[in-house]
């Protein structure tokens, strides 16, 4: 079975939120110090080379040096994209719904990993339906022995579909089987399940 709904956030889901903003001026500062630092390791060799390389030299090589560097930076430090993140959390929390998912399950099926990524899991729901799910946080609760699971409940925020929690309701579910991993080729092609993909293929039948 498996039925989607809504209702608001609750205070511990909000707070979850609110721990995955990142402080952009830590950020700035954390990335100012590490340049600095940087640019004085790369600048030791404009500094060794100093009269050899002479006044154009090193002027071409200092240009040439925080050019790299700063674009080194700004790529790591993914500061845009964090801010993004920041927007769409508090938006979420402002917004203040949840979209809820829950699950119950009889029967499991594992795909171990073959990618460095987390293992997947097959449960069945209804209809002779299958879901696919893969994810870091499904993986910590089968660490915990929490999953497979025969209900549960997945969290995610109404605004923008980020993920929140998992919430175990039921008891540890028995695996019947695995099957093998997908193959390089499968990659390659794209032919493989994603997680939360609803197959229309009764579990019996997933190999």
């Amino acid at each position: 079975m498996m039925q989607t709904y809504s209702r608001e956030l609750r205070v511990e889901e909000i707070e979850k939120l609110k721990s995955g903003i990142t402080n952009i001026n830590e950020l700035v500062k954390t990335g100012i110090w590490n340049w600095i630092i940087v640019s004085v390791i790369t600048l030791i060799p404009m500094f060794i080379l100093f009269n050899v390389l002479g006044k154009n030299g090193r002027i071409i090589y200092l240009i040439a040096d925080q050019l790299l560097v700063i674009t080194f930076f700004v790529k790591n430090l993914k500061l845009f994209d964090t801010i993004k993140t920041n927007i769409k959390i508090k938006k979420a929390i402002k917004e203040g719904h949840a979209e809820v998912t829950r699950i119950k399950a009889n029967k499991a099926i594992i795909r171990p990993d073959s990618n460095n990524t987390s293992q997947g899991y097959y449960l069945d729901i209804v209809n002779n339906k299958t879901i696919y799910l893969q994810n870091e946080y499904i993986e910590r609760l089968h660490f915990q022995n929490k999953f497979p699971n025969t209900e549960f409940e997945i969290v995610k925020t109404f605004a923008n579909n980020r993920y929140v929690d998992t919430i175990i309701l039921g008891q540890p579910l028995s695996v019947e089987k695995e099957i093998a991993p997908f193959s390089k080729e499968q990659y390659k092609s794209g032919n493989i399940h994603k997680d939360g993909q609803i197959l229309e293929t009764p579990i019996e039948n997933i190999n």
